[in-house]
């Protein structure tokens, strides 16, 4: 439980894209022909540790524009807390101006991926009631952290969810702390 308090009480930054390490392992296996135990020898990518060749500062919450009600439905279906705002929000965001985009040449799993990379800017916005804020101070903040950073391998942007292009301002925003 201590552990899992320390991240969400947590100032690190966030590790938005990682890469992997290549071992030499060997697994024990079954030979099939005779039933005898083997030593295989493999090549595995060693996801932990976690290496990061992207990071960022860890945003207190992230701000969605109304229009985007179906991103902060699927948050609270991954276990969310979304807060939809009863009130206009105005104030300096981080937002993430969209400088290179890559769409994939193949399906994965029903969508063409889409690789970008962004600068990120200050800005100042103002939000009608009715648009959402997920707070990165709860639990599964981890999973806003994955879905909601357009570089992630498994983002929504990345999916296709959130379509951008090169030249585009991503419509999620990143509420920083002091």
């Amino acid at each position: 439980m201590l552990k899992l308090l320390d991240f969400i009480e947590g100032n690190e930054d966030i590790i938005v894209t990682d890469y992997y390490t290549l071992e030499n392992r060997t697994f024990t296996m079954v030979d099939r022909n005779n039933g005898s135990i083997v030593q295989v020898p493999i090549e595995f990518y060693a996801t932990t540790p976690s290496i990061a060749n992207l990071t960022r500062s860890r945003p207190e919450a992230y701000l969605i524009p109304r229009p985007w009600s179906s991103v902060a439905e699927r948050l609270s279906i991954l276990g969310l807390r979304v807060q939809t705002l009863d009130y206009s929000y105005r104030s300096t965001v981080e937002a993430l101006n969209i400088t290179s985009s890559s769409l994939k040449g193949t399906i994965y799993e029903g969508h063409v991926l889409n690789t970008v990379t962004t600068e990120p800017i200050s800005k100042d916005v103002v939000l009608p009631a009715g648009s959402f804020l997920v707070s990165t101070r709860q639990k599964n903040a981890a999973l806003a952290f994955i879905t909601l950073e357009p570089e992630n391998i498994d983002s929504y942007v990345t999916f296709g969810i959130v379509p951008v292009e090169e030249g585009d301002e991503y419509p999620i925003y990143r509420v920083m702390g002091e």
